[in-house]
């Protein structure tokens, strides 16, 4: 900001002396550290690992506090609430230091809660004046209008933080410092004529980013925007706030206001940097190829596509063998019934040659879509082959993948079949262009090829499909077996599992019928499906009394990903019209066309309630149904991609950790306790603990209010040695 920078000395070096600093807040804190300091430079012998370590705590809390010493003085207003935070935290560590090393501590400095509340008492008397003195006022005030926007900004950031009401900071602003940064929001905002809205819940103070120590001891790191203007930094940072999937890098915060706004994400490396460490297989590549287009199928699903998918765009975690996407770069999905039926005046080449899509039949116009986002992919899958292909690019650390042309015959380095599937991503006619579920899974059986035995490879076709066995189960069961079993297993029309067995009927007559016919891959992921229904249907049926209920509940959340498993095939059925259908598959829709429907009964439960006619155990459970359905519905309007600004409102009642049922696959039965069940489960191929907690009654509100404290602390650590 343009703000006057202050041109005292720094009251944090030694030496700086006794004098007191114009705004008096931190000036305490700051002598009790040069005292701290001046012991270990005359104790320099005594500096163990135990004190060694308390002084880089120190000076690291320190280092957080420059971005106050260098601000102007409203700024410094603004950021009063968490100046006043990191001085307590800074406090409570030299306690525990002096105390360790029993430092003898001049009386002076030791009662420093009472020191730092008659510093703010002063500072707020020092800027009372200040607003009132009007020549000084009008020098405090930035002049550009992006310092305006910034300072008003960092006001309302600061007041809305930590005001009493928000209840939201245990040391929160006084009555007097509310006044002061209200009234300094008002002078400023009646000047400048600017209207700050409502602060994105993304939104992170710009002081935030201004110590790369502090992120990475959080795991996190920073990034700063190429080019762009504030309002689509905001955009990004909105469009990269709803995105929660294993493969997309997490996301933390943004800051859209000053001359360097930035983004607060989890730390990674470059993708070609982790596949150019010498030892990665063949198989190593395919598999982190695999996670990427994971992840760009679960952008499509979400709505979005990229700008243009580069190598550039695939990053690796910090410290696992998993690749990650950037939420950066990316656009609000157009409807693909426009993209898939263009205006005879926009059929033209989307691409240049030396870039992608040539001129062809059919074609979508030259804005991103779904097609460019799969060529894309595929010119991208090419590169890294070629760069794991080539002994130049292995252990080089600064190696970069570039995409190239596709060649004109098979290279040496690749089989066929990853060819093919190149060479299908990559079609210039969009007829004979697949779709992203037919490349996952293609992917997915390159990178995890499956040795089959000589006397199962009559699975691989359609033929006698009712008559072949289910593999991979313990007993022999035919398809045909399969479903008379299923039939007598599903016998309530309204069960998840019901309408799962109404649906594989529909999609076993589709597979007979398909002409040509299915291809291997297709039969044996329908095949695998039966199977796992089978499997969970005999864990069912083997629990014993004590969890037939969590058994229960099992096997209708599992039916829930069953449904969407099954909507899976249907579109490796239909390959290339896929990449026309709508974002959100039909069975998510049915999904929350369900939720939607328990809106009459639950008006019918409030009126009994009401009258009296409902005990409170009903009255409890509509309650969770209404946060349900509220959850859920909020939930289908982010995969639809409508009314997207909504999804960063302060006030939305869904949690950015909010999964919904069918997205996970419950596997096992761990182990239940007090607390509830244990499962394993995988969620977008990721193995994970599903944990479900049980809800007795009479403790429900306690439970969910424990639960959701939990759940929003927990989510936002992010560290190696944390359990995310």
């Amino acid at each position: 900001m343009t703000e006057a920078k202050p041109t005292q000395p720094n009251r944090w070096d030694a030496t700086w002396g006794e004098a007191a600093t114009r705004d008096r807040i931190g000036d305490h804190t700051a002598a009790r550290y040069r005292h701290f300091r001046r012991y270990i430079d005359e104790h320099d012998e005594a500096v163990d690992a135990s004190l060694f370590a308390e002084l880089v705590s120190v000076e690291e809390l320190r280092r957080e506090l420059q971005p106050y010493e260098d601000a102007g003085v409203l700024l410094r207003l603004a950021l009063t609430g968490d100046l006043v935070e990191k001085l307590q935290h800074l406090n409570g560590v030299l306690d525990s230091a002096f105390a360790g090393r029993r430092v003898d501590l001049p009386e002076g400095l030791r009662n420093w809660q009472w020191q730092l509340e008659q510093e703010r008492e002063q500072r707020t008397e020092m800027y009372d004046e200040l607003l009132q003195h009007e020549e000084r006022r009008e020098e405090a005030l930035p002049v550009e209008w992006e310092d305006q926007l910034e300072l008003l900004t960092m006001l309302k950031a600061g007041f809305e933080t930590y005001s009493e009401d928000s209840q939201l900071k245990e040391h929160p602003l006084t009555g007097a410092e509310e006044q002061l940064v209200s009234a300094a929001y008002e002078l400023l905002a009646s000047r400048s004529g600017i209207v700050i809205p409502s602060l994105p819940v993304w939104f992170r103070a710009s002081a935030d980013a201004s110590d790369a120590s502090k992120l990475t001891r959080l795991g996190l790191n920073s990034s700063r925007p190429k080019s762009g203007t504030s309002e689509e930094v905001m955009e990004t940072a909105s469009q990269w706030w709803e995105l929660h999937h294993p493969h997309i890098v997490r996301f933390m915060g943004a800051c859209h206001v000053g001359k360097l706004p930035y983004f607060v994400h989890e730390r990674t490396r470059s993708l070609a940097l982790y596949l150019g460490a010498n030892g990665k297989t063949r198989a190593d590549v395919w598999k982190r190829l695999l996670e990427a287009a994971s992840g760009v199928e679960y952008l499509h699903r979400q709505g979005f596509v990229h700008k243009h998918l580069t190598p550039a765009d695939f990053l690796c975690a910090e410290f696992e063998a998993k690749t990650l996407l950037s939420g950066m770069g990316l656009i609000a999905r157009r409807s693909e019934r426009s993209a898939s039926a263009p205006q005879s005046a926009d059929i033209r080449g989307a691409w240049s040659t030396s870039g992608g899509i040539p001129e062809c039949s059919v074609v979508e116009d030259k804005r991103p879509s779904v097609a460019s986002d799969i060529h894309s992919l595929g010119q991208c899958v090419f590169a890294f082959l070629f760069f794991a292909a080539t002994s130049a690019g292995l252990g080089s650390a600064g190696s970069v993948v570039q995409c190239q042309d596709l060649p004109s015959l098979c290279p040496k380095y690749l089989n066929a079949s990853e060819w093919d599937l190149i060479q299908k991503m990559c079609a210039t006619d969009l007829n004979h262009r697949v779709n992203l579920t037919y490349v996952v899974e293609k992917m997915q059986e390159i990178a995890y090829p499956v040795v089959e035995e000589e006397e199962d490879g009559g699975r691989s076709t359609i033929e006698n499909l009712d008559d072949q066995e289910l593999p991979g189960l313990s007993f022999d069961v035919t398809v045909r077996d399969f479903f008379v079993d299923f039939d007598e297993f599903s016998s309530e029309p309204s069960e998840p599992t019901r309408k799962a067995f109404t649906r594989l009927l529909q999609l076993h007559e589709m597979m007979k019928e398909t002409v040509p016919s299915p291809e291997p891959m297709v039969v044996n992921k329908y095949l695998s499906l039966l199977s796992r229904i089978m499997d969970a249907m005999d864990k069912r049926s083997s629990y014993s009394a004590s969890v037939q209920a969590t058994g229960s509940k099992y096997i209708d959340q599992t039916a829930l990903t069953f449904n969407a498993e099954i909507d899976r095939v249907f579109r490796l059925l239909n390959v290339h019209e896929s990449l026309r259908v709508d974002s959100t598959p039909a069975f998510v829709k049915s999904y929350f066309d369900k939720v939607q429907r328990m809106a009459q009964s639950r008006i019918e439960m409030s009126v009994a309630a009401c009258d009296g006619s409902a005990d409170s155990s009903e009255t409890q459970t509509n309650d969770e149904e209404q946060r349900e359905r509220e959850a859920n519905q909020q939930h289908l309007v982010r995969q639809t991609g409508e009314r997207r600004d909504q999804g960063n409102n302060r006030a939305s009642t869904l949690p950015r950790w909010f999964v919904p049922q069918f997205e996970v696959e419950t596997g096992a039965f761990i182990a239940n306790g007090s607390f509830g069940s244990v499962y394993r489960g995988q969620w977008f191929g990721t193995e994970v603990v599903v944990k479900e907690i049980i809800l007795k009654k009479g403790d429900t509100p306690k439970k969910r209010a424990e639960f959701l404290r939990e759940a929003n602390t927990w989510f936002q650590l992010n560290h190696r040695n944390v359990v995310k």
